[in-house]
């Protein structure tokens, strides 16, 4: 997809190119046209070069170490609800007395 832009813009810059040549010989210079073309031709540089760069090296996500100490965080954290879970549940199937009612002993 980036080849395509590329090649798109370079084909902006021939045609802009000889539009700027023909208006030049053109009998009817005037100032406001130059600056206009000037214009278009720094928008289209300007893409140009956005499209070209590098991406930024400093940007780097977490290193490796970093990534492992997390995920043994979350580990631990994974296990301490696993167990409030299986003490909730075991609670929750134990048969119940009630003690509102009089046993009948």
């Amino acid at each position: 997809m980036k080849t395509i832009i590329t090649i798109a813009v370079g084909v902006s810059f021939i045609i802009l190119a000889g539009g700027t040549i023909h208006y030049i010989h053109d009998k009817n210079f005037n100032f406001g046209g130059v600056v206009a073309l000037a214009l278009v031709a720094l928008v289209m540089a300007g893409a140009l070069r956005h499209m070209t760069r590098q991406p930024d090296t400093k940007s780097k996500g977490p290193s490796s170490d970093e990534l492992t100490q997390r995920i043994v965080t979350l580990e631990k954290r994974l296990t301490d609800i696993q167990d409030i879970v299986i003490s909730i549940d075991d609670r929750l199937s134990r048969p119940e007395v009630r003690r509102d009612q009089p046993s009948s002993a």
